[in-house]
């Protein structure tokens, strides 16, 4: 004869019907709401709870749990601006672009000066207009080359293609990248959860364990709640036995005293 099975409405797990009264005993005295995530877990699983679920949803660049990565945008990541390619915080990136916009350059075909806001439009009008067709121009090196698939294959290799920095998340130059690498390296800057002094190389991974150990504590206060109110429990349903004894031997004293008269 095949199981019945039911939902566990505290852990929304799948259980047999037959077990329904043991596991919900259990599930309401060991399931936990995680107070960052709001997913529940077996209190004696929150390190895996932590690892599996906190760390791999934590933001690189300020450090926070998120839900969903496709709609958050962090203010502590760098932006790039499409006029100049210099790099912005997201706070700031805005405003930026609205002053490198209205900046002029030379066009190399025709020489007029163009603001940079419209320098792509521009600049494929005058190659079709001087040259007799488009130019492929690598925007990292400015080579130009004879297709958009050529351009593609050579900006994924070009030597002067930004590389992000996993330190400082600024991007530099490939050229750059192993001077830059020791030097941001070895740079210290301070845990943003316990303040502390910490080697950039080392940041990242110090600043994971903070926000692991953090949860883990906030985790054990929960379970030492538990433990507390499973105590007094315990502890009222032994006064109450207690004071029912004790009300027995007063009713069977009563009781005495007065066949006594």
């Amino acid at each position: 004869m095949n199981d019945q099975f039911t939902i566990c409405n505290k852990c929304m797990k799948q259980i047999s019907q037959a077990n329904t009264m043991m596991h919900q005993l259990y599930c309401e005295r060991n399931t936990q709401t995680c107070e960052t995530c709001g997913q529940q877990f077996d209190i004696t699983q929150e390190e895996e709870h932590i690892q599996s679920v906190h760390l791999p949803n934590t933001c690189k660049y300020c450090f926070q749990y998120i839900k969903n990565f496709n709609i958050h945008t962090c203010a502590q990541q760098p932006h790039n601006c499409e006029y100049c390619q210099k790099q912005y915080l997201f706070n700031q990136i805005e405003e930026h672009k609205k002053k490198c916009g209205q900046l002029q350059y030379k066009c190399k075909y025709c020489e007029q000066m163009i603001l940079n806001k419209m320098k792509v439009e521009h600049t494929k009008k005058c190659q079709i207009a001087i040259l007799g067709h488009i130019e492929f121009i690598c925007k990292y090196c400015g080579e130009s080359l004879i297709s958009n698939q050529l351009l593609i294959e050579h900006e994924s290799i070009c030597q002067f293609k930004p590389f992000e920095c996993p330190y400082c998340y600024f991007y530099i130059e490939e050229i750059d990248k192993d001077e830059h690498l020791y030097y941001c390296g070895s740079r210290t800057d301070q845990c943003s959860f316990c303040k502390m002094k910490v080697i950039l190389s080392q940041k990242v991974e110090h600043q994971l364990d903070c926000i692991r150990k953090c949860l883990m504590a906030k985790c054990n206060i929960k379970k030492q709640e538990n433990v507390d109110k499973v105590q007094l429990s315990k502890q009222y349903d032994e006064f109450e036995e207690d004071y029912e004894a004790y009300m027995q031997q007063v009713e069977d004293q009563d009781n005495e005293n007065y066949q006594d008269q």
